[in-house]
């Protein structure tokens, strides 16, 4: 309802889960248009790391949603 939501735990778990969805779409685009071709060409180390790292982002992403919508809700107005 307000900017205030986003000083309160709710919205701090919300900003962090739109950052870390953000940083998964930018490793995402990294590995098609970047680490993709260098797989084909053979240098598969960067694409190895990029692809963990999503991994790691999703879990990140997944814990807090469950944080989110199991221990806090937003300030009804």
């Amino acid at each position: 309802p307000s900017l205030q939501t986003f000083t309160q735990p709710y919205g701090q778990l919300l900003l962090t889960k739109l950052a870390l969805f953000a940083i998964l779409m930018i490793l995402a685009a990294l590995n098609k248009w970047h680490f993709g071709p260098a797989l084909a060409a053979g240098r598969a180390g960067a694409f190895k790391r990029t692809v963990l790292l999503e991994y790691i982002g999703i879990c990140l992403v997944l814990a807090a949603t469950a944080t989110l919508t199991t221990l806090y809700s937003p300030e009804a107005p």
